[in-house]
Protein backbone atom coordinates (compact mmCIF):
# COMPACT_ATOMS: atom_id res chain seq x y z
CA UNK A 1 0.00 0.00 0.00
CA UNK A 2 1.37 3.38 -1.01
CA UNK A 3 0.96 6.19 1.53
CA UNK A 4 0.66 9.66 0.15
CA UNK A 5 3.44 12.02 1.37
CA UNK A 6 0.90 14.59 2.54
CA UNK A 7 -0.74 11.98 4.79
CA UNK A 8 2.62 10.79 6.09
CA UNK A 9 3.67 14.39 6.85
CA UNK A 10 0.35 15.04 8.53
CA UNK A 11 0.71 11.93 10.73
CA UNK A 12 4.22 12.99 11.68
CA UNK A 13 2.98 16.42 12.69
CA UNK A 14 0.19 14.88 14.82
CA UNK A 15 2.68 12.52 16.45
CA UNK A 16 5.08 15.40 17.15
CA UNK A 17 2.21 17.45 18.59
CA UNK A 18 1.14 14.59 20.90
CA UNK A 19 4.71 14.11 22.08
CA UNK A 20 5.17 17.83 22.71
CA UNK A 21 1.78 18.04 24.45
CA UNK A 22 2.65 15.10 26.73
CA UNK A 23 5.98 16.73 27.64
CA UNK A 24 4.22 20.00 28.42
CA UNK A 25 1.75 18.22 30.73
CA UNK A 26 4.57 16.47 32.56
CA UNK A 27 6.46 19.76 32.92
CA UNK A 28 3.47 21.68 34.32
CA UNK A 29 4.12 23.47 37.60
CA UNK A 30 2.48 21.61 40.47
CA UNK A 31 0.55 24.57 41.86
CA UNK A 32 -2.01 22.25 43.46
CA UNK A 33 0.55 20.62 45.78
CA UNK A 34 2.24 23.89 46.75
CA UNK A 35 -1.12 25.63 47.10
CA UNK A 36 -2.39 22.84 49.35
CA UNK A 37 0.65 23.17 51.59
CA UNK A 38 0.26 26.95 51.80
CA UNK A 39 -3.45 26.53 52.53
CA UNK A 40 -2.61 24.06 55.34
CA UNK A 41 -0.39 26.67 57.03
CA UNK A 42 -3.04 29.36 56.57
CA UNK A 43 -5.84 27.11 57.90
CA UNK A 44 -3.73 25.96 60.87
CA UNK A 45 -3.03 29.58 61.77
CA UNK A 46 -6.72 30.37 61.39
CA UNK A 47 -7.65 27.49 63.72
CA UNK A 48 -5.18 28.67 66.35
CA UNK A 49 -6.41 32.24 65.99
CA UNK A 50 -10.03 31.14 66.28
CA UNK A 51 -9.21 29.29 69.50
CA UNK A 52 -7.64 32.43 70.96
CA UNK A 53 -9.47 34.71 73.32
CA UNK A 54 -9.15 38.43 73.33
CA UNK A 55 -9.54 41.46 71.16
CA UNK A 56 -7.34 44.28 70.01
CA UNK A 57 -7.57 47.86 68.88
CA UNK A 58 -5.50 49.72 66.32
CA UNK A 59 -6.28 53.31 67.35
CA UNK A 60 -7.16 55.05 70.60
CA UNK A 61 -10.61 56.05 69.36
CA UNK A 62 -12.22 58.88 67.43
CA UNK A 63 -12.62 61.00 70.58
CA UNK A 64 -8.85 60.91 71.11
CA UNK A 65 -7.97 61.69 67.50
CA UNK A 66 -7.74 58.10 66.22
CA UNK A 67 -4.00 58.00 66.77
CA UNK A 68 -2.31 54.68 66.03
CA UNK A 69 -2.17 53.00 69.42
CA UNK A 70 -2.41 49.21 69.20
CA UNK A 71 -3.47 47.39 72.34
CA UNK A 72 -4.48 43.83 73.20
CA UNK A 73 -7.43 43.14 75.53
CA UNK A 74 -7.27 39.68 77.08
CA UNK A 75 -10.85 40.07 78.32
CA UNK A 76 -12.09 40.33 74.70
CA UNK A 77 -13.45 43.79 75.43
CA UNK A 78 -15.69 44.88 72.58
CA UNK A 79 -15.10 48.63 72.81
CA UNK A 80 -17.98 51.04 72.90
CA UNK A 81 -16.58 53.63 75.29
CA UNK A 82 -17.08 57.40 74.97
CA UNK A 83 -13.84 57.50 73.00
CA UNK A 84 -15.49 55.30 70.35
CA UNK A 85 -12.68 52.75 70.32
CA UNK A 86 -13.16 50.05 67.71
CA UNK A 87 -11.91 46.61 68.71
CA UNK A 88 -11.50 43.45 66.67
CA UNK A 89 -12.30 40.03 68.09
CA UNK A 90 -9.39 37.67 67.44
CA UNK A 91 -11.62 34.58 67.40
CA UNK A 92 -13.89 36.08 64.72
CA UNK A 93 -10.88 36.91 62.55
CA UNK A 94 -9.74 33.28 62.84
CA UNK A 95 -13.21 32.08 61.95
CA UNK A 96 -13.34 34.25 58.83
CA UNK A 97 -9.83 33.14 57.83
CA UNK A 98 -10.82 29.48 58.31
CA UNK A 99 -13.83 29.90 56.06
CA UNK A 100 -11.64 31.65 53.45
CA UNK A 101 -9.20 28.74 53.59
CA UNK A 102 -12.08 26.28 53.11
CA UNK A 103 -13.29 28.28 50.11
CA UNK A 104 -9.80 28.34 48.60
CA UNK A 105 -9.55 24.56 49.04
CA UNK A 106 -12.90 23.99 47.34
CA UNK A 107 -11.86 26.23 44.42
CA UNK A 108 -8.51 24.45 44.08
CA UNK A 109 -10.26 21.06 44.12
CA UNK A 110 -12.78 22.31 41.55
CA UNK A 111 -9.95 23.30 39.20
CA UNK A 112 -8.26 19.97 39.94
CA UNK A 113 -11.43 18.05 38.99
CA UNK A 114 -11.69 20.13 35.80
CA UNK A 115 -8.08 19.17 35.01
CA UNK A 116 -8.86 15.54 35.81
CA UNK A 117 -11.54 15.55 33.13
CA UNK A 118 -9.79 17.73 30.52
CA UNK A 119 -6.05 17.42 31.17
CA UNK A 120 -5.51 14.08 32.94
CA UNK A 121 -1.70 14.08 32.64
CA UNK A 122 -1.37 17.34 34.57
CA UNK A 123 0.11 17.11 38.07
CA UNK A 124 -2.76 19.36 39.16
CA UNK A 125 -5.56 16.81 38.80
CA UNK A 126 -7.93 15.73 41.55
CA UNK A 127 -10.28 12.76 41.33
CA UNK A 128 -13.88 13.86 41.97
CA UNK A 129 -14.19 11.45 44.93
CA UNK A 130 -11.02 12.92 46.48
CA UNK A 131 -12.41 16.43 46.01
CA UNK A 132 -15.58 15.31 47.80
CA UNK A 133 -13.56 13.85 50.67
CA UNK A 134 -11.45 17.02 50.90
CA UNK A 135 -14.60 19.16 51.00
CA UNK A 136 -16.15 16.98 53.71
CA UNK A 137 -13.02 17.04 55.90
CA UNK A 138 -12.65 20.78 55.29
CA UNK A 139 -16.26 21.40 56.37
CA UNK A 140 -15.68 19.31 59.49
CA UNK A 141 -12.61 21.45 60.18
CA UNK A 142 -14.51 24.71 59.82
CA UNK A 143 -17.78 23.83 61.58
CA UNK A 144 -16.76 20.88 63.78
CA UNK A 145 -15.24 22.86 66.64
CA UNK A 146 -11.84 21.96 68.11
CA UNK A 147 -12.16 18.20 67.37
CA UNK A 148 -13.00 18.98 63.73
CA UNK A 149 -10.08 21.39 63.48
CA UNK A 150 -7.70 18.74 64.83
CA UNK A 151 -9.02 16.08 62.42
CA UNK A 152 -8.79 18.46 59.48
CA UNK A 153 -5.28 19.62 60.40
CA UNK A 154 -3.99 16.04 60.62
CA UNK A 155 -5.76 14.93 57.42
CA UNK A 156 -4.53 17.84 55.28
CA UNK A 157 -1.09 17.76 56.94
CA UNK A 158 -0.52 14.15 55.87
CA UNK A 159 -2.17 14.79 52.50
CA UNK A 160 0.00 17.81 51.76
CA UNK A 161 3.36 16.97 53.29
CA UNK A 162 3.80 13.18 53.39
CA UNK A 163 5.36 11.97 50.12
CA UNK A 164 2.45 10.58 48.13
CA UNK A 165 -0.14 11.87 50.63
CA UNK A 166 -2.38 9.32 52.36
CA UNK A 167 -1.78 6.78 49.59
CA UNK A 168 1.98 7.01 50.19
CA UNK A 169 1.52 6.76 53.96
CA UNK A 170 -0.62 3.63 53.66
CA UNK A 171 1.78 2.02 51.18
CA UNK A 172 4.72 2.80 53.46
CA UNK A 173 2.87 1.18 56.37
CA UNK A 174 2.41 -2.02 54.35
CA UNK A 175 6.06 -1.93 53.30
CA UNK A 176 7.22 -1.52 56.91
CA UNK A 177 5.10 -4.46 57.98
CA UNK A 178 6.57 -6.65 55.23
CA UNK A 179 10.12 -5.59 56.07
CA UNK A 180 9.62 -6.30 59.77
CA UNK A 181 8.04 -9.68 59.01
CA UNK A 182 11.07 -10.58 56.88
CA UNK A 183 13.30 -9.88 59.88
CA UNK A 184 11.12 -10.96 62.80
CA UNK A 185 9.00 -13.66 61.19
CA UNK A 186 5.53 -13.84 59.68
CA UNK A 187 3.84 -13.69 63.09
CA UNK A 188 4.98 -10.06 63.50
CA UNK A 189 2.01 -7.71 63.58
CA UNK A 190 2.52 -3.98 63.97
CA UNK A 191 -0.83 -3.65 65.73
CA UNK A 192 -0.58 -6.47 68.24
CA UNK A 193 1.10 -6.26 71.62
CA UNK A 194 3.57 -8.99 72.47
Amino acid sequence: MVVDDSIRNGLCRISEYDELNTQNKQNDFNWYGKGGQANWFFASGAALTEASRGSFRLTNGAYNGSIFSPKYYQSAWTGGSRARITTYNISKIGSIAGKASFGAGVIMDGIGVYNYKNNPNSPNTVHPAKAGLNTTIGAIGVWGGPPGAILSTVYFGVDGFYPGGWNGALQMNGSLTQQNQAILGQEFNLYRDY
